[in-house]
This record gives C-alpha cells, sequence and structure tokens, in this order.
C-alpha cells in the first residue's frame, strides 16, 4: 500500500475513533496527548510520509477501543504488528525489568 494511500486510511481511522490529528512544524517526532478532555494525535509535518504512518500506526496500536470500528484487513496486519513490537519492546525495557515484582504468597 502506498505511503500517502496508507496516510488516509489512518487518518479516517483516527476520526472515527474521536481523535483529532493534528499537523505541527517542530523538532518532535509526534505523539498523543489529552488536552481539556480532547484525545488529540499531534504530527509533525516535517516528516517523511512513512514516519507520520508510523507514529499514528503506534499510537492505534496501543488503543484497547480499536476494535470498535471496521478497519480493513490490510491495515489491521500492520496494526498487529506494531502491538506485536510493542510488546516485544516492553519485555526488554530497563524500567519493567526493575520493577519490583509482586509476591504470590501470603506472609
Amino acid at each position: 500500500m502506498k505511503p500517502a494511500v496508507l496516510y488516509n486510511e489512518l487518518v479516517e481511522i483516527t476520526k472515527s475513533l474521536g481523535i483529532t490529528l493534528r499537523k505541527e512544524k517542530g523538532r518532535f517526532r509526534g505523539g498523543h496527548c489529552i488536552v481539556h478532555s480532547e484525545k488529540l494525535l499531534i504530527i509533525n509535518k516535517l516528516s517523511p510520509q512513512e514516519s507520520i504512518n508510523a507514529v499514528i500506526l503506534r499510537y492505534l496500536a496501543g488503543l484497547s477501543s480499536i476494535g470498535t470500528v471496521f478497519i480493513k484487513p490490510a491495515i489491521q496486519e500492520l496494526i498487529d504488528k506494531e502491538k506485536e513490537y510493542l510488546e516485544k519492546e516492553a519485555q526488554y525495557d530497563p524500567i519493567l525489568i526493575d520493577a519490583p515484582k509482586e509476591s504470590t504468597t501470603e506472609q
């Protein structure tokens, strides 16, 4: 799928989930935030199309509410691959590795 076509599909998904997508200039990769209870996904308009798509895919992969909207199978596959990557990344996150483990035995 061409990057521009993928971008248009991802924008439609974010809109259907009630997420506002904003393109801004600056020295940042992009990411999500909540401002006055409005969900925003901020994208650096100076980034290449592939990077913009990656930011949106990563955000969508982390959402639990994504199953509430229809997503084309090809795009769902990309989101699933990103979810797998995020899960693997979390396994090796030093913060998570050093976190204290909960005890399963009662004292």
